[in-house]
């Protein structure tokens, strides 16, 4: 028979994944297939019913019964053979079940037919026509369907799903377990092994030789696992997942690895976000990512530490969380920012932070380093902000920065500089390099090479300062000294204030340690000014002393006008000297002298001590209440301005000469009528003598008559 059959494949559709039979979610799902197809015959659709016989064939001309895929099927009517098939108008659709036969890989579909139908007694194979050529069967319609599938049924009514590799295996008593696709033979050219589950639920994406569940005998001990794809990664714990990548390990309840390669999450809810070779043994902690990093398990069992990235980082303490390079807690709830070979050491060390930097440490309980190279945080609460080198060693203690830096006891503070050391509690070193604080509450603001030993003491700033007397300070300068209690030395050079509650200050002021009080004040002289008593004011100013005057031209000046002084000062000579310009002064009236004289008469004037003198010292002079209700002067009755009782003196003096004058002058006139009468008298005198004379004579010219005797006359 002499026929042109043709045969054009419609359609060819995996009945497993689009469910079309009815019977699939009450019984076994099949292997079978839906083949759709257009028969013609000398290009003439065919009309009725055809035997037909199809098999499947893995290429597309051989007849080696090696490349026949699956066993041929008959749909003839004879023995127990499926009915022939229906052809209307060309079209026909037949189930076809081939088996265990997957479509991953190209296939030819060979069909023979016999149309029409031959009814008993069937001649055998008499009739059939080999249609040519074979139907090509693309894996790409059938990747689409998730090719090379098989599912089954499992007990209680669930179904597990077997993709992929034909070497990927779900263990015969795992319930609900998937695996969509992937796995590969090592010995040619695909790069993985099988896919495997073990346990119930488990599920595989793709990739190869990934485990989901623990395969120890038990399908409920690692429910739940996933394997999104990858290479041989393990997900061996209840509800573990993996995303992927290659060599991953999830070994405990919940635990995740997000991908990378090599990582392991061996606690319980574990994170690790991907990286290389990080691995997780505490509960509920992350490493987000990284290379080598490890969060070990602690000693008291508590978890939840964080490792956010970086290389060969170390936790083995408790809620702990590093980031950056080579860093290690192994103290609880303590957290490294960043950095490289930082490390946070014991559970002294608990709620310790550093921030960043390198090769910092800390020992102390909530104990900071901000950053910088090398430095040491040891006190409980202790800080260091950064720089290089330094130590926090007291409770509290606190470094700012610079290098070298030692905060040795509780409180002690340094804020920056080098080399710095505060010992003493609540001491303080603001800056500078070199200075030692080593008393309580010692201070030191900066400079260099300072050292500050009394307690309470300060000192401001410079360098080579020593103070030793309790709150006592210095404020600047070089190679000062305050070793009295309360002393002070405001700056200069090489001055010292070594009694209590003195001041020494300019250039080698000196105040000797009995000299309680003393204040010293010296210029730049080199050379030593030194107290010689307590509670002195000695100035050394050679040149001068101004008081309202920046311009001094004597040793003590005081202001420059009537608002401030006047000028008054010590002359050179030791002379006080009173400001006296006309053109300083106003309200000019003459004094009465006579009545200044006269007061000055009425003055009281005694000799007195001023209370706390000693009783070898007297003065002389009247009481300042007295000499104000006299001359109302001053403006005050408590004192006597030098001015007011020279001008009274002067007044006195002047009413005093005019009064000795009216009397010179009344002297001289009556020491004129006095040497007019003294004249007078003379000449009277001299009449008076030769009167005498005369009578005299007149008395011997008489007595000589009666002795007869010549009489003269």
């Amino acid at each position: 028979m002499n026929r042109k059959l043709e045969l054009v494949t419609l359609a060819l559709v995996v009945l497993s994944v689009l469910g079309t039979r009815t019977a699939l979610a009450q019984s076994r799902l099949d292997t079978a297939v839906t083949y759709q197809g257009q028969l013609k015959d000398g290009g003439v659709p065919v009309d009725g019913a055809c035997d037909m016989v199809f098999t499947l064939w893995s290429d597309a001309v051989s007849a080696e019964v090696t490349d026949q895929v699956g066993p041929g099927l008959v749909f003839d009517g004879r023995y127990l053979y499926p009915p022939p098939v229906q052809v209307n108008n060309g079209l026909f659709t037949v189930d076809l079940d081939f088996g265990d036969v997957y479509f991953s890989e190209e296939r030819w579909l060979q069909v023979t037919v016999r149309c029409p139908h031959a009814e008993p007694p069937n001649p055998g194979p008499e009739g059939y026509v080999v249609l040519s050529p074979r139907q090509r069967i693309a894996p790409a319609p059938f990747a689409r369907a998730l090719p090379g599938l098989t599912t089954r049924n499992d007990p209680w009514g669930s179904v597990s799903i077997l993709g992929g590799y034909a070497h990927n295996w779900i263990h015969a008593d795992v319930v609900s377990a998937t695996i969509s696709g992937g796995g590969g033979d090592f010995s040619v050219h695909l790069p993985a092994g099988c896919n495997s589950i073990t346990d119930d639920f488990g599920t595989i994406g793709g990739g190869g030789g990934n485990q989901a569940g623990d395969n120890q005998g038990d399908t409920q001990s690692a429910a739940f696992a996933t394997v999104a794809g990858g290479k041989d990664n393990k997900a061996t714990g209840n509800y573990t997942t993996i995303a992927g990548d290659t060599g991953n390990t999830a070994g405990w309840e919940s635990a995740t690895v997000g991908g990378g390669g090599m990582n392991r999450a061996d606690g319980w809810y574990s994170v690790i976000g991907g990286g290389q070779s990080n691995q997780t043994e505490q509960s509920n902690s992350v490493i987000a990512g990284g290379e080598d990093n490890l969060i070990g398990r602690w000693e008291s069992g508590i978890v939840a530490s964080v490792i956010g990235g970086g290389t060969d980082n170390g936790v083995t303490a408790a809620y702990a969380t590093i980031g950056g390079t080579y860093n290690y807690i192994d103290a609880p709830t303590s957290t490294i920012g960043g950095g490289e070979e930082n490390h946070i050491y014991g559970e002294t060390a608990a709620g310790a932070t550093i921030a960043g930097g390198r090769d910092n440490v800390v020992r102390g309980w909530y104990g900071t380093v901000g950053g910088g190279t090398g430095n040491v945080a040891v006190g409980q609460k202790s800080t260091i902000s950064g720089g290089d080198g330094n130590d926090a060693e007291g409770d509290y203690s606190i470094v700012g920065g610079g290098w070298d830096n030692r905060a040795i006891d509780e409180s002690a503070t340094i804020g920056g500089g080098w080399g710095n050391i505060a010992r003493g509690v609540r001491s303080t070193i603001g800056d500078g390099g070199g200075n030692t604080t080593d008393n309580e509450a010692g201070t030191i603001s900066g400079g260099m090479d300072n050292y500050a030993e009394g307690r309470n003491s300060t000192i401001a700033g410079g360098s080579g300062q020593f103070v030793t007397g309790e709150g006592a300070a210095v404020g600047g300068g070089a190679n000062n000294s305050a070793g009295g209690l309360y002393a002070t030395v405001p700056g200069g050079q090489m001055n010292q204030a070594d009694a209590d509650h003195s001041l020494a200050a300019g250039r080698r002021a000196v105040v000797r340690p009995e000299d309680t009080g003393t204040f010293v004040w010296a210029d730049s002289t080199n050379e030593a000014f030194t107290s010689t008593g307590a509670n002195q004011f000695l100035i050394r100013a050679t040149g001068g002393v101004g008081i309202g005057t920046a311009a001094p031209t004597h040793p003590l000046e005081v202001g420059t006008d009537s608002t401030n002084g006047n000028g008054a000062h010590v002359t050179i000579g030791g002379m006080w000297t009173n400001g006296s310009d006309r053109d300083s002064k106003s309200g000019f009236k003459p004094a009465d002298r006579a009545s200044v004289l006269a007061k000055v008469v009425a003055l009281p004037v005694s000799t007195w001590q001023y209370k706390g003198e000693p009783d070898n010292v007297h003065h002389i002079g009247p009481m300042a209440q007295d000499f104000f209700s006299a001359f109302g002067l001053g403006g005050s009755d408590k004192h006597i301005g030098t001015a007011d009782a020279d001008g009274v003196a002067l007044a006195a003096i002047q009413g005093l000469h005019e009064l000795i004058e009216t009397q010179h002058v009344a002297l001289s006139s009556q020491q004129a009528q006095i040497s007019v009468q003294q004249k007078r008298i003379a000449e009277l005198t001299e009449k008076m003598i030769r009167l005498e004379q005369q009578l005299s004579a007149a008395t011997s010219s008489a007595y000589k008559s009666e002795t007869p005797t010549p009489r003269t006359p």
